[in-house]
C-alpha cells in the first residue's frame, strides 16, 4: 500500500495529465483507423474500376462499397451498422472534411466530437459548400478552444444554416417523415409505447403529462415515474387520471385533475387550478358549448363574446406568431382576414377560426406592413393551424399549441357562416358611395390584395398536401 507520502506515487495532476494524454493518443488511433479504412475502400474501388476496363462482366461484380462495409464488419466484430459508420467517416476523412479531420489527427478535436461534426454536416452535398465548410469549421474551431459535444453541434449547425439553408429544409423534411409511434413487447407483463414528434410538440406532451402527473394525492404511495406512466396513458386514451392509494372506498381525490394553462407561464397541474380557484379574488367561470355558438357581440359584430375572447387565448396560449411567447392576454385579438367596418359582410368574420391573438408589435407589423401576410384554418380534423408568410415569400406554420393540452378545446368547431369577398376585378374599384381615394379607400385596397394573397398561398399548400410532397417552404 501506498501513502500520501510516498515519493513514488503519483500525484492527481500527473494522473489526470496521464489520462488526457490517453485521450489524444485515441483521437491519433481514431484517425489512423479511418484513414486506412479510407485507402482499402480506394483500393477496393480501384480494383473493380481495373476489372470493368479489362472487359469484366458487370453483373459478377460485387459492390466494392458493400464490400468494405462487409470486411470492416468482419474485422472488428461490429455489426453491418456501426461499419457503415466507420466506413462512412472514412470518406469524410478522406474526401469531405480533410481539414477538420487534421484537427483529429492532431488530437485538437476528440473521437466524440468528429462524429458530431460528420454528422451535423452529412447533409451537405454541393463539393463548393463542404469545402468552404471544412476551412470555416477549422477556423472555428480552432478558435473555440476545447468544445464539448454540444457547442462543436451548435457550431456546425450554424455554419451550414449559413452556408446552405437548402441542406438544413432537406434534414427537416428527413426529420419530420422520422416521426412515428410505435409499441413493443418488454416482457414481464411490460409494453412500452413510444412516440417521436417534433421537439416542440414532443416538449409540450412532456409539459402536459408532467403537469397531470404532478397532480397527485397525500395518500399516492407511486413513485414519479409510475405517475408520469399513468397520466400519458390516461391522455392517450381519455381517461380519468385517478389516484393509486388503492383505497376507493374512502379516498377523496375525486375532484377533476386535468392540467390547464397559467396565462404567462404554461402549464400548471390540477392541483394548482383549485388553489387559484379558492382564492378570495377569483372569479370562476364555466365555458359551456352553447356559450360559443354565437361568436360576434349582438351590438358590435366587431367584438367577440367574452366566451369566444376566452377560448381564443387559451387555444394559443401566446401571440400566434412563431418565435413571440408575449402572453395571451396581454395580446391583443386580431381578425386574420381583416374585418371591414364599413361593409361587415364583405370582411373577415368575428369567429374562432378568424380571430387569434398577437401581441401589439406583430399586430402593428400585419396591419401596416401589407406584405406580411398571416393565415389560418381548421384542418379536416379540426385542428387549428396558423401561417405567417414574410415580405422575402418565406411560409411558417405552426399549430395552435393548447388544443390538445386542454380538455374541450380538442373538438373545437367554428360555426360562422363564411362572407363573400369582394372579387379580385374590386380590389382597384370604388364601392358605391365611397370616393376612392383617402386611408379608407387605401385601407380597402390593400385588405382586398391580402385575401387574394391568402387565396394563392392556399391553393399552394392544398397543391402540395394533395401531392403529398414536401411544402414550399
Amino acid at each position: 500500500m501506498t501513502t500520501a507520502d510516498d515519493s513514488h506515487s503519483p500525484d492527481r495532476a500527473t494522473l489526470l495529465n496521464r489520462a488526457l494524454d490517453a485521450h489524444r493518443r485515441q483521437a491519433r488511433a481514431h484517425y489512423d483507423q479511418l484513414e486506412a479504412i479510407a485507402g482499402y475502400l480506394d483500393c477496393a474501388l480501384a480494383d473493380v474500376h481495373d476489372l470493368v476496363c479489362s472487359g469484366a462482366d458487370r453483373e459478377s461484380l460485387f459492390d466494392p462499397y458493400i464490400q468494405a462495409i462487409e470486411s470492416v464488419a468482419v474485422v472488428f466484430a461490429i455489426p453491418a451498422r456501426a461499419a457503415r459508420t466507420l466506413v462512412e467517416r472514412a470518406v469524410t476523412v478522406a474526401e469531405r472534411l480533410p481539414r477538420t479531420a487534421s484537427l483529429l489527427r492532431n488530437a485538437v478535436i476528440g473521437v466524440d466530437v468528429f462524429a458530431v461534426l460528420d454528422d451535423r454536416t452529412n447533409i451537405v452535398e454541393d463539393p463548393a459548400i463542404l469545402s468552404t465548410l471544412d476551412t470555416l469549421l477549422v477556423e472555428a474551431l480552432t478558435d473555440a478552444g476545447t468544445v464539448s459535444r454540444q457547442r462543436a453541434r451548435r457550431i456546425a449547425d450554424r455554419l451550414v444554416a449559413k452556408h446552405d439553408p437548402e441542406a438544413c429544409r432537406r434534414r427537416l423534411d428527413d426529420a419530420r417523415r422520422r416521426t412515428n409511434a410505435r409499441y413493443r413487447d418488454l416482457g414481464d407483463g411490460l409494453g412500452g409505447y413510444s412516440i417521436t414528434a417534433t421537439a416542440a410538440e414532443a416538449r409540450l406532451a412532456e409539459q402536459a403529462v408532467d403537469a397531470l402527473a404532478r397532480a397527485t394525492f397525500p395518500d399516492d404511495p407511486r413513485p414519479p415515474g409510475v405517475r408520469r406512466s399513468a397520466a400519458a396513458i390516461a391522455r392517450l386514451r381519455r381517461m380519468p387520471f385517478t389516484c393509486g392509494c388503492g383505497h376507493p372506498e374512502t379516498c377523496t381525490a375525486t375532484v377533476d385533475d386535468d392540467p390547464a394553462y397559467l396565462d404567462g407561464h404554461g402549464p400548471i397541474t390540477a392541483e394548482q387550478v383549485r388553489d387559484l380557484a379558492a382564492r378570495d379574488d377569483s372569479t370562476v367561470r364555466t365555458v359551456a358549448p352553447d356559450a360559443i355558438k354565437e361568436m360576434a357581440q349582438p351590438g358590435d359584430p366587431y367584438r367577440p363574446t367574452a366566451a369566444v375572447d376566452a377560448v381564443v387565448r387559451a387555444l394559443f396560449g401566446t401571440c400566434s406568431v412563431p418565435g413571440c411567447d408575449m402572453p395571451a392576454y396581454r395580446c391583443d385579438l386580431d381578425h386574420v382576414d381583416e374585418y371591414d367596418h364599413d361593409v361587415p359582410s364583405r370582411g373577415g368574420p368575428t369567429c374562432l377560426c378568424n380571430l387569434n391573438p398577437k401581441c401589439r408589435k406583430h399586430h402593428l407589423i400585419k396591419t401596416h406592413s401589407p406584405s406580411w401576410i398571416d393565415d389560418q384554418w381548421v384542418t379536416d380534423d379540426g385542428r387549428y393551424r396558423t401561417s405567417i408568410t414574410t415580405p422575402e415569400g418565406i411560409t411558417v406554420e405552426s399549430a395552435a399549441p393548447n388544443q390538445w393540452l386542454i380538455t374541450g378545446l380538442d373538438d373545437l368547431r367554428c360555426t360562422h357562416t363564411v362572407h363573400a369577398h369582394d372579387p379580385p376585378g374590386l380590389a382597384l374599384s370604388t364601392r358605391a358611395g365611397g370616393s376612392g381615394t383617402g386611408i379608407a379607400e387605401y385601407t380597402r385596397r390593400r385588405h382586398a390584395w391580402r385575401r387574394s394573397e391568402r387565396a394563392r398561398l392556399r391553393r399552394r399548400r392544398e397543391m402540395w398536401e394533395n401531392s403529398d410532397g414536401p411544402p414550399p417552404f
